[in-house]
Order: C-alpha cells, then structure tokens, then sequence
C-alpha cells in the first residue's frame, strides 16, 4: 500500500483497499500513504484515501506533520485545497518545527 500510494498508482491502490479497507492505516515508523501521496502530488489517491478514511488527515509523521504539512511545502494546490475542503482545522496545525500549513 505505501509504495502504491508514494508511486501514485490509483488502481493498484483502490484494489488493495477493495481487499483490505485497514490498508488506509498501513505506515511504517515515520508515514502513512496518506502522508506518501500528498509529498508526491497524487491526487486521486489522496481523494480514495480520505474517502475511506475521513480522519487519517489528522495523522502525524516523524515530524508531527499531518499531509497538509507535506502537500504545502512540496506546492501540490490541488491537495492542499482538497485536505482544507475535508477539514479546514487543519491550517493551524503546528509541526515539530513549529510551522503550520499556513
């Protein structure tokens, strides 16, 4: 699941969650696919993840960045318009370094 969502593979990722719906909560020590899909820019699969799970966008990384952090910082609008349309609270979200999305 990490490395479909990190590579942007709509299809593989929707059969995986299609076979496994607990998937959207894989991670490794420091991300989730949520996280994986915002740095990288996939939108659809940012989309299937936030459907099937309304709160892993108030999931943390290493940093205690949510994907709001990752898509900002890597300038991905189309995310970052659709993670504020999903929950707006997350604007003030502080990071370790103590930045939000704003």
């Amino acid at each position: 699941m990490l490395e479909a969502a990190k590579a942007g593979h709509e299809g593989v990722v929707a059969r995986l969650l299609a076979l496994s719906p607990l998937l959207v909560h894989a991670r490794t020590a420091s991300t989730t696919p949520l996280h994986l899909a915002a740095t990288n820019g996939h939108d659809g699969v940012v989309a299937q993840l936030l459907a099937l799970s309304p709160q892993s966008s108030d999931a943390r990384d290493q940093g205690d960045q949510t994907a709001l952090h990752l898509a900002a910082s890597n300038g991905h609008d189309k995310i970052v318009a659709r993670l504020l349309a999903h929950k707006p609270a997350l604007i003030d979200a502080v990071a370790a370094s103590c930045q939000t999305a704003r």
